[in-house]
């Protein structure tokens, strides 16, 4: 969440010099949204909105944290971005990145991703030299993926919840009666996660299931009807 840090700064010198105009990006907020955040975030300032892909994301400050909303156009609530400190990690999710072949690289920052019916994700943005790669971790201490970051997009939009398909799901459940995740757009899998791009439409759906031992079986349906 480092770009909203440096659009904060940016916010508080203009506002001194303009007033206290409410820059949304020119982005009309439904009236179901704003209800639905602003009972979600009472404490919430520096609100700024944005459409991406469809839905309606607020960049803003609250209890002295950075922190992101998505929400559709109905108010429903999909995830929340929370900038934290490294010693705010779950135990975990430290001892497992210290433990990690990433441990001698600069953590440059970290966010905690609150997902609607999901488990919570902490990502893990590090650098060394000129690499940087966002780390994804369970709230127990399993390295989910590991992405290079290219683009400096850290919005963290491809987390967003999703359901599985009646068909999928279906299968799944006589085939592997087991957790599964679903991950779109040629990424990793995440385990016991279901995430989709936003505004993005995939042809396959790359399922992963988790048996309960060490080796992860994985099966991928094509335009979600065939294995």
């Amino acid at each position: 969440m480092k770009k909203f840090m440096v659009l904060v700064m940016g916010l508080v010198s203009l506002g001194a010099m303009a007033g206290c105009d409410d820059d949304s990006k020119s982005v009309k907020v439904p009236a179901a949204v704003q209800a639905a955040f602003g009972e979600m975030f009472p404490a919430a300032s520096h609100v700024e909105w944005e459409d991406k892909g469809g839905y309606m994301v607020a960049d803003f400050r609250s209890a002295g944290m950075y922190m992101q909303a998505w929400f559709d156009a109905a108010g429903k609530w999909y995830m929340t971005e929370e900038d934290i400190s490294y010693a705010e990690l779950p135990r975990a999710v430290r001892t497992a990145y210290e433990a990690g072949d990433y441990a001698a690289w600069h953590v440059d920052d970290v966010d905690k991703l609150l997902r609607n019916g999901q488990e919570t994700v902490y990502v893990l943005e590090v650098e060394r030299a000129e690499q940087e790669f966002d780390l994804y971790y369970s709230e127990d201490g399993v390295l989910l993926r590991e992405v290079p970051d290219r683009d400096g997009n850290d919005d963290h939009g491809d987390m967003l919840p999703q359901e599985l398909s009646k068909a999928i799901s279906d299968f799944i459940a006589r085939k592997y009666p087991v957790p599964v995740s679903l991950m779109r757009s040629g990424r990793r899998e995440i385990p016991r996660s279901i995430s989709s791009s936003p505004g993005k439409r995939s042809r396959c759906a790359s399922v992963r299931v988790t048996p309960g031992c060490g080796r992860k079986p994985e099966c991928v349906f094509r335009r979600f009807r065939t294995w």
